[in-house]
């Protein structure tokens, strides 16, 4: 299962969530504002760093940095 690490102020999250969506992904959303565990997750997937959104591929840790669209679809 794929796992979006983001938060709701961020477009960067809202649009990788709709194309998801769009793409009929399953897919779960953990918005890391409201999530310390979350958080701590998406800041490990990313070398120690706070970014968004983290998109979790659930392949043994591998996960992408602010993904573009044609990325999600690959």
């Amino acid at each position: 299962m794929i796992t979006v690490f983001g938060a709701d102020w961020c477009s960067d999250t809202r649009r990788s969530l709709r194309h998801l969506r769009r793409l009929h992904v399953p897919h779960q959303y953990i918005n890391i504002d409201e999530s310390l565990d979350g958080l701590s997750r998406a800041m490990a997937l990313n070398n120690g760093r706070r970014r968004t959104p983290i998109v979790d591929l659930g392949m043994g840790g591998e996960a992408l940095e602010e993904p573009s669209n044609d990325t999600l679809t690959g």
